[in-house]
């Protein structure tokens, strides 16, 4: 019996369900990936397409922690103005893992109702990550190449810092973890 959104997340079912939720005046395919994520009792859903292009969205993050990047204020500010406050108030505050590494190894929370995963939620291997964030099931079993609304195979951020590059890291259009971009390169989010 399905009685709420929690009760389809792929993490419990193993089933690609997915929920509509209207963003400005269209509605917006969302797979429900997890029912307790960061053990948060928080449903973590994941938009179908990747939003943006690969020319429109500019990390811009150079030294700067995740909260200080152009793209959260954009999800945070902009992106949060896509939705009425019905919905608004339903979404949960959630406590997000962040890890850093810089000449200091930095772990820390803060909560967000719209936020990037990171790169080891997405992919198992990654070493950068330690902020004790695990790979989510969907991605154990399924691609995580992404497609934006135009269906165009797309690189998209995430919250994974790299001190190497002096960056954030981004899924590339193989599939692949890639921290070695410019820190004025785009993708999509």
């Amino acid at each position: 019996l399905i009685n709420n959104i929690s009760s389809i997340a792929y993490n419990v079912n193993e089933k690609e369900y997915y929920v509509y939720i209207k963003e400005n005046d269209n509605y917006v395919k969302y797979l429900v990936l997890d029912n307790n994520y960061n053990s948060s009792n928080s449903t973590l859903l994941l938009r179908d397409r990747a939003l943006g292009s690969n020319k429109d969205l500019a990390m811009i993050g150079k030294g700067l922690k995740y909260e200080e990047t152009s793209v959260d204020k954009y999800l945070s500010e902009e992106f949060a103005n896509y939705f009425d406050n019905d919905f608004i108030n339903l979404v949960n505050d959630t406590e997000v893992r962040i890890s850093r590494h810089t000449i200091y190894e930095e772990n820390y929370t803060i909560k967000r109702k719209f936020f990037l995963l990171s790169a080891k939620e997405i992919i198992s291997y990654d070493v950068m990550d330690d902020a004790n964030n695990k790979l989510l099931k969907y991605f154990e079993n399924n691609s995580i190449l992404k497609n934006n609304d135009d269906n165009i195979n797309v690189m998209w951020w995430t919250r994974t810092y790299s001190q190497v590059a002096d960056n954030y890291c981004v899924i590339d259009f193989n599939g692949q973890e890639s921290c070695g971009i410019s820190t004025e390169a785009k993708a999509s989010i």
